[in-house]
């Protein structure tokens, strides 16, 4: 008696089992991936990807020269993909991950959207970006880039820059992009005036974020209030977001 006891429990264990057994088996992650492209069909490269479940972000990614994109492998439900990239309407889009799938590709249309930078440049000029423009002005040994002309070179990454700088040398960085040297040293980089503490440059701001960079390969000409003193030699590079 006390045996068949033994196997009615150890039965009724198995059975219990079974739901978690399947549940485990069924989970899986799909590999995300897809296509930016603008109204006429043509591939648009650096646009900036978030994949959010809820308030929770699953992964970002950033459209290659050939307007693709890879999420890696992500959990199967319902998702909202975001995409921003100067120069086209922010987009929201509903993706539904699908778990019978080992592998999903999602295009995302964008629509362009007409701006005039100049005027950007100027109505804020008389607010945190005056310092830009004064620069620029008066600057002999800087470096300037604003919003119109990052926009022209579309770069992935903002070290991409940096590529015709005298002085400037970029490595590759664990973060995917570049580590920047400017004359052999890393120069002090400041956002909106606030000093970026131990950060690459492609980590502090995605070039489509930027309205205006200042780039000083020394300490000859770097504004007074931006010279790192302890190190003359290393430069400076100042960065103007679009952001308040």
């Amino acid at each position: 008696m006390r045996r068949e006891n033994l196997l009615i429990r150890a039965s009724l264990a198995a059975l219990l089992l079974l739901p978690s057994l399947a549940v485990a088996q069924g989970a899986k992650s799909v590999k995300l991936s897809g296509l930016v492209v603008d109204e006429r069909g043509t591939p648009v490269p650096a646009v900036d990807l978030t994949l959010r479940r809820g308030s929770k972000t699953e992964g970002v990614a950033r459209s290659a020269d050939n307007g693709k994109f890879d999420f890696g492998m992500v959990a199967p439900g319902t998702m909202l993909l975001v995409a921003h990239r100067l120069g086209f309407k922010e987009l929201h889009l509903e993706v539904d991950v699908d778990a019978a799938l080992s592998q999903q590709s999602v295009q995302v249309d964008l629509v362009t959207v007409a701006a005039n930078i100049d005027e950007l440049v100027v109505q804020e000029s008389s607010g945190r970006l005056q310092e830009f423009v004064e620069h620029r002005k008066s600057s002999k040994f800087g470096h300037f880039f604003d919003q119109q002309e990052i926009r022209a070179k579309s770069p992935r990454y903002v070290s991409e820059l940096f590529r015709n700088i005298p002085g400037a040398r970029l490595t590759p960085a664990a973060s995917g992009g570049s580590r920047l040297t400017l004359r052999g040293c890393r120069p002090k980089i400041w956002v909106d005036g606030v000093q970026a503490q131990d950060a690459d440059i492609d980590d502090v701001i995605p070039p489509s974020e930027i309205a205006g960079i200042e780039i000083y390969p020394s300490w000859a000409g770097t504004p007074p209030q931006y010279m790192d003193r302890e190190n003359r030699a290393c430069g400076a590079v100042l960065i103007w977001s679009r952001q308040s």
